[in-house]
């Protein structure tokens, strides 16, 4: 620094500090003006992984790094997030479900985020009110088209969906369905709430909600399915059959690095915002 500027300087300084002598005044602004002996900038977390958890994570990332860190979100999928922590390209990935153990060559730690589920619907004059798994698949992929197979009247199924992008249909395909194709007589809507008026109007359509929307309103029959009602107790204990668990993946180099966000998850506000994105909070 020049003189000139460390002179600028010297004026403008607190007056304790332009009491003391003037070349160890000027001294002590050259230091100051000095990176070297500044407090680093902590890296930034790196997070990529699952594209349903997309707005979520970038949403707690916003959150968390309000005076707490950097958290840099990226997409790409569960298996290339995957592959990355375990190389060690980043420190966390969000994944929708554990690697099997012969897969998992790292040996890889695994933070649960949330749950996510699904709530079959019909309207409340239908007199069915449980299916087993079989008999919801067969009417998904249109295996099933008619109501007297489920036990229903002699009358066609009127089968909604959702229209993509949508992460409830997305859950539909690849946890209800295993990745099964969906009828082509499914009817595409592109709300919760249109599912919802349409179930409630037709007494033979049948549709989905995700778990958010069917606290929100009651005005249709929610399935029992293999028997077990859709609640947040049967999520929450994993006896409802239609659950996915929502992790984030780490290995040991990571885990101190992680460790502050991952008890931040826990914390009140953390856990609204996975609500308000129609997960079911675990903590």
């Amino acid at each position: 620094m020049s003189l000139a500027r460390l002179w600028h300087r010297f004026a403008a300084a607190p007056l304790k500090w332009r009491l003391l002598p003037l070349p160890a005044a000027l001294a002590l602004l050259a230091l100051a003006s000095s990176p070297w002996w500044r407090t680093p900038t902590a890296p930034a977390l790196t997070l990529a992984g699952a594209s349903q958890l997309q707005s979520l994570l970038a949403e707690l990332g916003a959150a968390y790094e309000a005076g707490r860190g950097k958290l840099l979100v990226e997409g790409g999928g569960s298996v290339a997030g995957l592959i990355a922590a375990q190389r060690g390209v980043i420190d966390l990935a969000a994944v929708s479900q554990r690697l099997p153990d012969w897969q998992d060559e790292v040996d890889l730690h695994y933070h649960l985020l949330a749950r996510n589920s699904i709530a079959f619907i019909v309207n409340r004059a239908s007199p069915l009110r449980a299916l087993a798994r079989r008999q919801l698949r067969e009417a998904l992929t249109g295996d099933i088209r008619n109501w007297r197979a489920l036990g229903g009247p002699d009358a066609p199924i009127r089968l909604l969906t959702r229209t993509e992008p949508s992460s409830a249909r997305q859950f539909v395909e690849e946890v209800v369905l295993e990745h099964h194709e969906f009828s082509g007589l499914a009817e595409p809507l592109e709300s919760a709430a249109r599912m919802l008026a349409t179930v409630e109007s037709d007494p033979l359509a049948l549709g989905y909600l995700s778990m958010q929307e069917t606290e929100l309103d009651k005005r249709v029959a929610l399935l029992a399915i293999d028997g077990v009602a859709f609640s947040r107790a049967t999520i929450l204990s994993g006896r409802y059959p239609y659950v996915q668990d929502l992790y984030l993946a780490y290995q040991d180099d990571a885990a101190g690095r992680v460790r502050p966000l991952l008890d931040w998850l826990k914390t009140p506000p953390a856990q609204e915002a996975i609500e308000r994105h129609q997960l079911i909070a675990v903590y």
